[in-house]
């Protein structure tokens, strides 16, 4: 089982860090842990906000891990200066994990799901919001 830590990712640009700070960790199955990008904005309401919730499946033989991002777009009224959520970007996965694998079957799905997820052919899908033709 992970510990909940500080994570660092890359922005869209590639070479700038990102920090989603570790809030909470998860109590045990169907509580959720959960980091935010607290540079984002003054306002905690109006920061990205990443979680993952797991549980076990309904036999027991599986691990359901749901990781879940919510991406704020901001924007600022130019007579009153306040920033607002004009609306927002959700990405979510789930991962159904079976306990009868191998810890080395697992590490290798999750390895090429999250490699495929980067590549750009699959973040150019994503962007687009189509499936390649």
């Amino acid at each position: 089982m992970a510990t909940i830590a500080n994570a660092t990712v890359k922005k869209y640009d590639g070479t700038t860090d990102v920090v989603y700070t570790a809030v909470k960790g998860a109590a045990g199955d169907r509580d959720t842990a959960l980091w935010r990008n607290e540079a984002f904005n003054a306002i905690q309401g109006n920061r990205p906000v990443f979680a993952i919730t797991s549980r076990s499946s309904g036999n027991g033989k599986q691990r359901i891990v749901e990781p879940r991002l919510m991406m704020p777009e901001l924007v600022t009224d130019s007579t009153t200066g306040i920033t607002s959520v004009r609306m927002k970007d959700v990405a979510s996965a789930a991962f159904t994990i079976n306990t009868d694998l191998t810890d080395s079957t697992h590490q290798e799905c999750v390895a090429q799901f999250l490699n495929l997820c980067s590549s750009a052919a699959v973040r150019a899908t994503i962007i687009s919001g189509y499936s390649p033709t």
